[in-house]
């Protein structure tokens, strides 16, 4: 960056830090950063992949209920003969 630039080192360094902060909060937020105040994890990979895994199934339960709405809806609004 500094060789392909015409800014002063220091601002560049200034810049950066503002991103790996900016990386370091993010990462907080998404639990890959230890909590500042218990310095545990808030939430380890395994634990992602498992919370994943559960909204996945539950995606598909509720897309099945849909569509069983769905022929419901198409039974019951036909016209009786």
């Amino acid at each position: 960056m500094i060789a392909k630039s015409n800014r002063p080192i220091s601002e560049i360094a200034h810049d950066l830090g503002r991103v790996r902060k900016w990386v370091e909060r993010e990462r907080k937020e998404r639990g890959y950063l230890p909590d500042a105040e218990t310095n545990e994890p808030s939430q380890t990979m395994d634990e992602a992949k498992a919370e994943i895994l559960r909204l996945k199934k539950e995606v598909d339960l509720l897309r099945q209920e849909r569509e069983i709405l769905k022929k419901a809806i198409s039974i019951f609004s036909q016209d009786p003969r």
